[in-house]
């Protein structure tokens, strides 16, 4: 251990200690005064005592518990420290440090004593989305006359996720909805699950697709026809770029609006991905999504690319919501629809506290203006149906 780390463990009144030692025994040994014998031995011996007290064996240990693991913007959480003495002696009042995101929390605990279990909690308010850490607990630990002051750790780190707020939305749309086969679209095939209707025959059609029995009773071949189906795929994209967003509450709108569909896509039954600078999410379902929510900040991507990354990590893609911000390029929905296939849907949200909400459409690109979350669950149910506002 250097010095300097050793002599920060000596308190003020235990560097004064080691002064007045000092003096007593320069004046004793060179002045020859020997009344500063005896004020130099009792300082000595003091040091050595406090020493030799705070180099007892004294074990202690907190389990942290943070309560619920994972909550919501606005709400609150506790952590619960169970602190437990093994050594032999007892540990009077130990002043143990919590830490949680920028706070930290002093508390005074009762004397631990050997094996005996003492609980106290710390209740962490006005949480904002993200990840908070808590811990690692710390003891400021002291000897009994107060000559040297130190730190011990006693509990390992834990993490408080923040999921952001969200609002109920309906259901996004039988456009969306997955059954066991696939979802139905609008475009016609010759080879797929879901039948549509019967036609007749014209050359170059092949024969495994006539329906005997109705072609027998029209005295004409009829071939069966059937809707194209694939399995419906929601992946979203969160522009992190900061200069997207006029105020970075827009920036927060948007992670709501990215959970809020997420967590109804996961009750519709929806495969689910998400991306968002460099937090990409596939396959692990809506808890994935939401820990991914927690953890996203203000970045630097760029929105196109990011999409085109997106599309990469989910290529069974079948709607794709894009979320950026008022300030973001005009010309960004064209950009888009341009780099993706002809069957991937697009909504484009613009999360913009200072504007109305709204709904447009143009160029094969479904937009939202959203002014407020508490706007989203009527305006997704009406472009997610396609209607302009």
């Amino acid at each position: 251990m250097r010095l300097p780390a050793v002599f920060g463990v000596v308190t003020p009144a235990g560097r004064s200690l080691l002064l007045v030692s000092l003096v007593s025994y320069v004046a004793d040994t060179v002045g020859g005064w020997s009344v500063f014998q005896l004020l130099w031995v009792a300082c000595l011996l003091m040091v050595v005592i406090s020493v030799a007290l705070a180099l007892l064996p004294r074990r202690a240990r907190v389990e942290l518990v943070v309560s619920p693991p994972r909550t919501v913007a606005g709400e609150d959480a506790e952590v619960v420290l169970s602190c437990t003495n093994d050594g032999r002696l007892p540990l009077p009042g130990p002043l143990v440090d919590v830490p949680a995101g920028t706070a930290r929390h002093l508390i005074r605990l009762p004397t631990l004593r050997r094996n005996r279990v003492v609980e106290d909690r710390v209740g962490l308010t006005g949480l904002r989305r993200g990840v908070i850490p808590v811990g690692p607990v710390t003891a400021r630990r002291t000897d009994a006359l107060g000559l040297l002051r130190w730190t011990e750790r006693w509990s390992a780190a834990a993490e408080l996720l923040v999921l952001p707020r969200m609002v109920p939305v309906e259901a996004l749309g039988a456009g969306v909805i997955r059954d066991q086969e696939g979802i139905p679209s609008d475009e016609i095939s010759m080879s797929d699950l879901a039948f549509h209707a019967l036609r007749e025959y014209v050359p170059g059609d092949e024969l495994r697709h006539v329906h005997w029995r109705s072609s027998a009773k029209a005295n004409k071949l009829q071939i069966r026809q059937y809707h194209d189906t694939r399995r419906s795929h929601l992946t979203v994209v969160v522009d992190d770029n900061h200069g997207s967003y006029a105020d970075p509450e827009d920036f927060e709108m948007a992670v709501s609006v990215a959970a809020s569909i997420a967590a109804r896509a996961d009750r519709d039954g929806i495969d689910l991905s998400m991306l968002c600078g460099e937090h990409a999410v596939t396959g692990r379902g809506l808890d994935g999504v939401l820990d991914a929510c927690c953890r996203i900040v203000l970045g630097s991507s760029n929105p196109a690319q990011s999409t085109r990354d997106a599309l990469r990590l989910a290529p069974e893609t079948s709607w794709l919501v894009v979320l950026t911000g008022g300030a973001a390029d005009p010309a960004l929905p064209g950009v888009l629809r341009a780099g993706l296939p002809a069957d991937v849907t697009l909504l484009l949200v613009r999360a913009d506290g200072a504007a109305a909400t709204s709904l447009s459409r143009a160029r094969g690109v479904r937009m939202l203006a959203l002014g407020s979350l508490d706007d989203l669950p009527s305006a997704l149910g009406a472009a997610m149906v396609g209607t302009p506002g």
